[in-house]
């Protein structure tokens, strides 16, 4: 079998020079993200964690003290004994080069690293137990991770500068700045801003519009400031129901005039101009139905690399299916997809929006149930997962609520928000003809 790729002449270049003069070079080695793990051999890779650990101890960092330290634990003869330090010294003239021998030496880490993935998917690709969609989805997601730096860890200082930094952009330009803004003021003022790596959850009872709001948001992130493309997941919807009813929210004309033929010249006019502002609009619409996770994954990964996606929306989430979870019952896969959007929120750094179906009351009941959490079908992981649980209800419909004399109103509870205050009752405006949610004057 071939063996992975590496550079003896690198690896016995960078220790010799860690050797010759410890405190620099450490420094470097610190700043390009080298670790035992950049060196292929065993015995350089000893060697190398033992200058480590005198160094974390404030020791000198010498062949004698190296050679004590390995000796003590029974691993000198690993690195080919004292004699293999010396050769290791007399083997560089100076210190002065050890940022090129670092820099082939890293060469040699990454190609490795592609080696390993290459193995690891023949390996997936090979057993047969394997869903294509979860081994296409692993085998992209080990390559995505090859673009991003081997430490993902930060020493705290570093991640308060951040966080700082990140502070004084809000404050300077506005929450817009700092996050995703859905375009209704009113769910705004109670959000502030959305930021990436959130996984909202809009769910709904059948019937409620949970579609309209979440293509309505989609519309308004789409058309407005925010730069990227949108990725609209419909996979309940055909593309072309989808897109005729955001047109109708657009233009304000009624659905059922353009299906039945009966729009007048100046309503089919503000229906084609929908048309053709949405054309403009930076809009990926997948509509396959009953799509696997990891398939959807991979999509939107894709997508992201491709067109800067700014946003994900999946209608519905308890639709989108997970093969490699079927055999262990519905909840498992509803669990495995819930996780899996939430990592995809994180993996590419932005918000993704799931709409969700809620269990309808029981007939028998004679009160009001207002929705909950615990309403959201096979809920465990999807209240666990989510950064964002927004219950949307329309009173008219529920004869039992006590608003259900306002035609017009809709309600979004907001029931978790890690962002910010949850528990806040959101008053939006509906339009039942053009399926349109909108800010409702008092």
């Amino acid at each position: 079998m071939t063996a992975p790729p590496f550079s003896n002449v690198a690896e016995a270049s960078v220790l010799g020079c860690l050797l010759l003069d410890p405190d620099k070079v450490f420094s470097i080695l610190k700043e390009n993200n080298v670790t035992s793990n950049s060196f292929y051999k065993a015995g350089h890779r000893t060697l190398f964690e033992s200058a480590q650990r005198l160094f974390a101890y404030g020791k000198d960092v010498d062949a004698a003290m190296i050679a004590n330290d390995l000796d003590g634990r029974g691993d000198l003869a690993l690195i080919g004994g004292e004699g293999a330090l010396t050769a290791l010294m007399t083997g560089v003239a100076s210190a002065s080069h050890v940022s090129r021998y670092i820099e082939e030496l890293k060469k040699h880490e990454k190609r490795r690293d592609v080696f390993r993935a290459c193995e690891e998917g023949l390996k997936n690709i090979a057993d047969p137990k394997n869903e294509t969609a979860s081994v296409v989805n692993a085998i992209e997601e080990s390559f995505m991770s090859l673009d991003k730096d081997a430490i993902k860890q930060r020493a705290i200082g570093d991640v308060v500068k951040s966080v700082v930094c990140h502070a004084e952009h809000t404050r300077k330009h506005g929450p817009c700045a700092s996050g995703l803004r859905t375009g209704i003021q009113a769910l705004d003022n109670a959000l502030i801003a959305i930021p990436p790596k959130t996984l909202c959850i809009l769910a709904a009872r059948p019937g409620q519009g949970k579609t309209a709001l979440g293509m309505g948001i989609a519309m308004n992130v789409a058309l407005g400031e925010q730069e990227g493309f949108v990725h609209f997941f419909s996979v309940e919807m055909g593309e072309e129901e989808l897109v005729h009813r955001a047109m109708c929210s657009l233009s304000g004309v009624p659905s059922e005039a353009i299906r039945g033929g009966l729009a007048e010249d100046e309503e089919w006019e503000l229906y084609r101009d929908a048309g053709e502002r949405m054309a403009k609009a930076p809009i990926l619409i997948d509509d396959t139905g009953g799509i696997d996770i990891a398939e959807l994954r991979s999509r939107a990964r894709r997508m992201k690399k491709k067109h800067n996606t700014s946003m994900v929306v999946v209608d519905y989430l308890q639709i989108v299916t997970c093969k490699d979870k079927a055999s262990q019952g519905r909840t498992a896969e509803v669990e495995a997809v819930s996780n899996g959007l939430k990592a995809m929120a994180k993996e590419l750094d932005l918000p993704v929006f799931a709409l969700a179906q809620l269990r309808r009351p029981n007939v028998f009941d004679r009160k009001f149930n207002k929705p909950t959490m615990n309403d959201l079908k096979q809920s465990g992981a999807i209240e666990q997962d989510a950064d964002l649980i927004a219950l949307l209800r329309r009173p008219s419909s529920d004869p039992l609520d006590p608003d259900n004399v306002y035609e017009d109103l809709a309600i979004i509870d907001i029931e978790k928000w890690r962002h910010g205050t949850p528990f806040v009752e959101v008053r939006l405006g509906w339009n039942g003809s053009t399926t349109t949610f909108y800010d409702r004057i008092k």
